[in-house]
């Protein structure tokens, strides 16, 4: 009897597509200040839908199937990354890290949470990208560690600044959007 092996770009296609009718609920049109201090017309709040446990899972076995280099860790800034570090830690059993803006001004003043692992390549997430401000400081921070940043995600790219070809060059890996911002307000315009 002949086993059917799902291969990652068809198992990716189909974790993509559920967690695109997630993200689409959190997709907004109106007047809102970015992270970035930029305004713009559309917003879209990836963790209103990700922290729910159903979407978190599927997030975390969205990029599992995808076609990374190793790492053995998972890292972000707080509070973007903190449910993506933790989806792809749970699924993929990897060592999270969560970043922080600022160094603590108690305790070991440590600027991240989590353990330092033996093995250096780490995966770099975050929600939505538009101009890398949060992946040029976690980068930053990471290299401090002496951690080798390999690959980032996002979950959306909202394809604007150039802001994927500068975070490439910056940090010298590639970036792999689960999607971006286009095919998002198409899959949100076939819903209505």
């Amino acid at each position: 009897m002949e086993k059917y092996i799902i291969n990652n770009k068809e198992q990716f296609e189909h974790y993509k597509s559920e967690l695109m009718s997630s993200i689409a609920k959190a997709a907004e049109f109106g007047k809102f200040t970015l992270s970035s201090g930029k305004k713009s017309d559309f917003y879209v709040d990836c963790r209103q839908e990700i922290l729910s446990g159903d979407t978190m899972d599927t997030l975390g076995w969205t990029i599992q199937a995808m076609d990374l280099p190793f790492f053995e860790s998972v890292a972000g800034m707080s509070v973007g990354a903190d449910p993506i570090v933790c989806a792809v830690a749970m699924v993929m059993h990897r060592n999270g890290l969560i970043l922080r803006k600022e160094k603590k001004n108690h305790g070991k003043g440590k600027q991240y949470e989590g353990k330092i692992p033996l093995l250096k390549q780490t995966l770099l997430v975050d929600d939505v990208l538009t101009t890398g401000g949060a992946l040029y400081k976690s980068y930053d921070i990471l290299k401090d560690l002496n951690l080798e940043v390999n690959a980032v995600v996002v979950i959306v790219d909202r394809e604007e600044n150039n802001a994927l070809v500068e975070v490439e060059k910056y940090i010298g890996c590639k970036v792999y959007p689960i999607m971006t911002k286009s095919e998002l307000l198409r899959f949100k315009d076939r819903r209505k």
